[in-house]
């Protein structure tokens, strides 16, 4: 049996389970196995749809079709920062960031985290924006798919792995910082939302004691 509201079925009015803690409706199953869908927390409330459980209409349980975000940048962090030190010339000292397709990122030096589901296409839905802010300064250069984004925001589809680096050398003695003040934002591609933004520094420091 397929469950529908004025004719559409259910998977159409609400977003699929894809993380996998989206609530079951008690009694409600289709072909054997529990309707369920993406967990209203994660989007918004559509429309009733004169079906209910536990006395309150089911459409309390999901996200309505196209609200759910899973992304986020809660694990990505505020200074991503290299120190290195030497007693001759050149020393070099890199940071920057990786967005990998599959929902995750990595820094470096070393560290890394998820940014949406761990899916192999996750990125194919969204768009990474970085945006260079006052506040760095003109050391050291910037390199990668990404390039210095100092005329303005520069934005790229996450289908493959998107990097930028921030390389300092330093050839004289003594101690400078490279800095850069990026704004970075994930962006739907179905509609241009932005879906989560974070304000992160990069910083490169070299020492020649």
């Amino acid at each position: 049996m397929t469950h529908r509201h004025n004719g559409i079925p259910m998977h159409v009015l609400f977003d699929p389970d894809i993380v996998g803690d989206g609530p079951e409706a008690p009694g409600f199953r289709e072909n054997g196995v529990p309707l369920k869908f993406a967990a209203i927390a994660y989007g918004s409330k559509g429309p009733d749809v004169n079906k209910r459980a536990g006395g309150v209409d089911i459409s309390n349980l999901w996200a309505a079709a196209g609200t759910a975000v899973y992304v986020n940048l809660d694990d990505f962090p505020v200074l991503i920062e290299s120190i290195a030190e030497g007693s001759s010339a050149p020393v070099t000292s890199s940071a920057g960031f990786t967005f990998l397709r599959n929902g995750t990122f990595t820094t470096l030096p070393s560290g890394g985290g998820s940014w949406g589901p761990l899916a192999a296409d996750t990125g194919d839905a969204y768009d990474l924006r970085v945006t260079k802010l006052v506040g760095g300064n003109a050391l050291g250069t910037m390199t990668g798919v990404l390039a210095d984004p100092s005329s303005g925001p520069v934005q790229v589809q996450l289908n493959e792995s998107r990097s930028i680096l921030l390389e300092h050398v330093k050839t004289t003695s003594g101690s400078t910082r490279a800095r850069r003040v990026l704004l970075i934002e994930l962006v739907r591609r179905s509609d241009s939302a932005v879906i989560d933004s974070i304000t992160t520094n990069v910083e490169a420091e070299a020492t020649i004691s």
